[in-house]
């Protein structure tokens, strides 16, 4: 007679994985909908391409400032400038931007079905067992101390 071993569950590397899992299918539409209409956007033969990659170039910028706290380049008629900019040299994609955000609804919407629950089962598996683990270690010290339980 062979015992059947259960298998423990590794609920770190399994959280980890859904919350990636998650990550990648959040924005898997919007990573097919750019790789379907890349040629549109980004293509060589496209007149709009250059004006493309500058509007994203400015689109960078502009977050990245404000994310630095550095907001003040932009108060007043420079913020207006820098968003007409950004809108300017980006307006073959925000021709598409009901379609853009559509993708990401749609990814949004598989993520909280599929992978979220998924994720949060395993955090909170991950918590209850790194819980077991302190308790197990606080019962141990208790023991060698006392003696008993």
């Amino acid at each position: 007679m062979s015992k059947k071993k259960t298998k423990v569950i590794n609920a770190s590397a399994r959280a980890t994985f859904w919350n990636i899992t998650d990550k990648v299918v959040t924005f898997a539409p919007l990573g097919v909908l750019v790789g379907i209409n890349w040629n549109n956007y980004f293509g060589i033969n496209t007149k709009i391409a250059f004006s493309n990659a500058i509007g994203v170039v400015l689109l960078c910028i502009f977050v990245a400032v404000l994310i630095g706290k550095k907001g003040k380049v932009f108060k007043g008629a420079g913020g207006f400038v820098m968003v007409f900019a950004i809108c300017f040299f980006l307006r073959a994609i925000l021709n598409d931007l009901v379609l853009i955000s559509g993708c990401a609804a749609g990814g949004q919407v598989i993520s909280s079905f599929i992978t979220k629950p998924l994720q949060v089962k395993y955090e909170k598996l991950e918590d209850k067992i790194e819980t077991a683990k302190i308790n197990a270690q606080v019962l141990e010290k208790e023991t060698e101390v006392s003696g008993r339980v």
